[in-house]
């Protein structure tokens, strides 16, 4: 189980991946982050992903080394 976590969490690590993932949600994602009063979103296109981390959560529920 592990392998197949850590190969779909750097699939996820790439930008380009990750932009290709969210493409056909972009105005899903969009709709639902920005609060749309007067605007109305047809279409969603030339969506760009500069970059992207992983960041790994402890099950203890403790904040990680570093973290503030």
């Amino acid at each position: 189980m592990g392998v197949t976590q850590d190969r779909a969490m750097a699939r996820l690590a790439d930008p380009v991946l990750l932009g290709a993932l969210l493409q056909p949600r972009a105005r899903f994602l969009v709709e639902r982050t920005h609060e749309l009063e007067y605007e109305r979103i047809d279409s969603v296109t030339a969506l760009r992903t500069w970059s992207a981390s992983c960041s790994r959560s402890t099950t203890s529920g403790s904040p990680t080394p570093g973290s503030p």
